[in-house]
């Protein structure tokens, strides 16, 4: 469904919304945008992906009491299962901001000055590509906030400057704690889809971080939701470490000359290979494949433990040294 477009010279952020089956989330997420204080023009483009609950009636309710802000775009089929791109396609036309915000309906921002900030930043930093922020994970199962994946790499209350390198250490970001210069975005898109990637947010930004540095602010502003619907609620770890693989070991053969990389995709092959439930002629491909891509005499050992050991005692070997450390923290307490 066509909505209005918003043509102002002036308008500062567009808001990117995209959700599915979100009754229960939406709302608080959708307080999230509009009660933010800024001094630009913002606005907030939902996207209800036909939705089978009452996701798009709570998005209806916000855009008619909130106009200005709220712009909904309604589905009557499914765009996201259709897995050709036309859902980016489809939110990438209603960009207008000179930035671009990200929130999906299952999570939601909690400081009415989040947008404000990073406005400021990189308005004030032009060699920066996008900012972030701190964010808390409720996990819904088990009713507790958790600590973000990076917590124990910010010093202080230093914000955190972020390169390809330390992207490739540590998941330190979410799609709701960002934002993006719109052009930067957009060629960036245009780049993934040359190359064969799309859907992925590290491909994005991996890509990213190629034209300039990221910046992680040291405030908590949004909160990423864990939940049985959501991708990272319902995913086991046997199949995050699948989909490790099936992320940096393509990344790689496009990027060969990226070391910080090819040492991501041959540590995303070690735990991929350490599933029980592996065949001997899968872990045996698996082998080759890690050997093609070491470049080291310890690497390929781990690789060949990796094969011969049960998981478990791999997984106590692989971890040994934290667990050395660890032990001498409790000691020196």
């Amino acid at each position: 469904m066509p909505i209005e477009i918003n043509n102002s010279e002036d308008l500062m952020v567009t808001i990117c919304c995209t959700a599915y089956n979100h009754e229960p989330y939406i709302r608080q997420c959708l307080e999230g945008f509009v009660m933010q204080k800024a001094n630009f023009h913002f606005e907030a483009i939902v996207h209800d992906d036909a939705s089978t609950d009452g996701t798009a009636a709570i998005i209806q309710e916000y855009a008619e009491k909130y106009p200005n802000i709220i712009k909904p775009i309604y589905e009557t089929e499914n765009q996201y299962s259709k897995k050709n791109g036309s859902l980016a396609k489809i939110m990438n036309e209603h960009m207008h901001g000179k930035y671009i915000a990200m929130c999906e309906g299952d999570d939601y921002w909690i400081d009415p000055l989040k947008l404000q900030k990073q406005v400021d930043f990189l308005e004030q930093n032009l060699d920066y590509v996008f900012c972030c922020h701190r964010y808390k994970i409720y996990d819904e199962n088990e009713m507790v906030f958790r600590k973000e994946y990076g917590y124990d790499y910010y010093e202080k209350n230093n914000n955190l400057s972020i390169d390809n390198v330390l992207f490739l250490k540590v998941w330190v970001t979410q799609y709701c704690t960002s934002l993006f210069r719109r052009e930067l975005y957009l060629k960036t898109y245009e780049a993934l889809c040359r190359d064969g990637f799309n859907g992925r947010d590290v491909y994005l930004y991996y890509y990213l971080l190629k034209y300039g540095k990221g910046l992680s602010l040291n405030d908590f502003m949004a909160v990423y939701r864990w939940h049985n619907g959501g991708m990272a609620g319902c995913i086991t770890l046997k199949q995050k470490r699948k989909v490790a693989y099936d992320i940096y070991l393509p990344l790689y053969r496009q990027h060969t000359s990226d070391i910080y990389l090819r040492e991501k995709a041959v540590n995303s092959l070690l735990k991929y290979m350490q599933q029980c439930d592996m065949s001997l002629k899968q872990k045996w491909r698996l082998l080759m494949e890690g050997f093609d891509l070491s470049e080291s005499f310890v690497e390929r050992i781990k690789l060949s433990i990796s094969f011969i050991l049960p998981t478990g005692i791999f997984n106590w070997l692989y971890h040994l040294s934290e667990i050395r450390r660890n032990h001498r923290n409790l000691l020196t307490q």
